[in-house]
């Protein structure tokens, strides 16, 4: 599936045509091979990933949770983007959908507590305050 890009001119010289660059979007919606079908999912909609060895949870606003066959670390490239945070070698979680957090865990609007590795504390820290004013 192709993304979306924003192409933009830059001036070189006038003896020169101007060169085209081009910015990859992150997709908001993937295709997801299911046994009996295909879906299309918003990212948006997706408020956590869990892994289970080489295959996936995807869990969804809706209360759906489907599994995958492929790992995390494939589900992270995918939906790659500033929302999501690899919290734990085993949790990838959409910040918009996090409710609170302490230095070892986050809690989602779901209320199901997800485990932060040590030495990923400072920087999901980071991320979740990013844009955020604190009070």
């Amino acid at each position: 599936m192709s993304s979306t890009a924003t192409i933009h001119t830059i001036p070189s010289s006038p003896s020169r045509q101007p060169a085209i660059i081009r910015h990859r979007l992150p997709p908001k919606k993937i295709a997801v091979a299911l046994q009996q079908e295909t879906r299309i999912i918003h990212i948006a909609d997706i408020m956590y990933c869990t892994a289970e060895s080489n295959y996936c949870h995807l869990w969804l606003k809706n209360g759906e949770r489907l599994l995958l066959s492929k790992t995390l670390k494939a589900v992270e490239q995918a939906i790659s983007g500033p929302g999501f945070i690899r919290i734990h070698q085993s949790f990838l979680v959409n910040v918009d959908f996090i409710r609170s957090f302490t230095p070892v865990a986050v809690k989602m609007f779901s209320g199901k507590e997800l485990s932060i590795a040590r030495s990923r504390r400072h920087e999901v820290e980071e991320r979740i305050l990013k844009g955020i004013s604190i009070f």
